[in-house]
């Protein structure tokens, strides 16, 4: 980021134009000479939330981030972008980025939420929510989950995700997801 900043910047003093492949949105602002190309992480979020609020009428979503700071900003670009749009974020949580077990995380999005707006740190949840073998299912009050995570991660959280009972609900993601694994 720092260095696209520092090409932006020196663009605009020599008046030189600069095309940038950058997701950064503020390389461009305030820069004639600057050209950004790149779809940024607001314009993806927006896109996820035309797409389940909008195209698919999904309207109370979940949010399952990882704890870094691609996680918590798509985290919040999300939650905007879905309230924008008449949907309503009825549970977040997140996790270790380098986490192999999301057991914890996905409890945290199951039962009674009290979801109100965006923040660092994690909505209260019922940790028992989640079903023993052979207990009853979950609560789970959403339609669908977002994970703004790579396609790495997702295949392990869904195997858990349907370990915990978790059923009948769309899982959505950013463009990570696309890979040929």
């Amino acid at each position: 980021k720092e260095e696209v900043e520092a090409a932006g910047a020196a663009a605009q003093e020599f008046g030189v134009p600069l095309l940038t492949l950058t997701r950064h949105e503020g390389v461009a602002r305030d820069r004639a000479e600057v050209v950004r190309f790149g779809l940024t992480r607001r314009m993806e979020a927006e896109v996820l939330a035309d797409h389940a609020v909008l195209g698919l009428g999904l309207g109370r979503i979940a949010i399952l981030y990882p704890k870094d700071e691609y996680g918590r900003e798509f985290e919040a670009l999300l939650w905007q972008a879905i309230e924008a749009r008449g949907g309503r974020v009825v549970s977040v949580s997140g996790y270790e980025p380098t986490a192999t077990d999301f057991a914890a995380p996905i409890r945290r999005l199951l039962g009674p939420q009290a979801a109100s707006a965006p923040a660092d740190t994690e909505p209260l949840g019922d940790p028992a929510a989640t079903a023993s073998p052979g207990g009853p299912p979950p609560l789970i009050d959403f339609d669908a989950i977002f994970i703004p995570d790579a396609h790495d991660k997702v295949a392990p959280i869904a195997l858990q995700l349907a370990s915990s009972q978790v059923s009948g609900v769309k899982l959505l993601g950013p463009s990570g997801w696309h890979h040929p694994d």
